[in-house]
């Protein structure tokens, strides 16, 4: 005689036959859930929306960001910015060019002098 196994979703407590056991990590730990399919839709929305854990949230395509997470014309205002206000980077003023890496204590600078 086989056996049929159906899942109730821990979320309505309803035995849905499209149930099924998820894994989720959550400050270091996992925990498993059964959720149906119509309780699976907003947790998969959330998840999408938050951080992998690469620290990278999706963005919008086309939208290029350097390795400071700032977009191409957060980068441009930064540069303005430090041409007009020196900071000082390991002892000395740093220059702003047109293009290269912006050390950190820069963009934290220009950000502090923006709130």
């Amino acid at each position: 005689m086989t056996q049929r196994v159906v899942l109730a979703c821990d979320k309505c407590g309803r035995e849905t036959p499209g149930t099924a056991k998820h894994i989720l990590a959550l400050d270091g730990r996992e925990r498993e859930i059964d959720l149906c399919a119509d309780d699976l839709k907003p947790v998969t929305r959330l998840l999408e929306k938050a951080r992998p854990a690469n620290g990278r949230a999706g963005k919008p395509a086309g939208r290029q960001e350097g390795a400071n997470g700032l977009s191409a014309e957060e980068r441009k205002a930064v540069r303005q910015w430090a041409a007009a206000n020196p900071v000082q980077v390991n002892g000395k003023p740093w220059q702003a060019a047109s293009t290269g890496k912006i050390p950190a204590v820069v963009v934290w600078a220009y950000q502090e002098a923006k709130r």
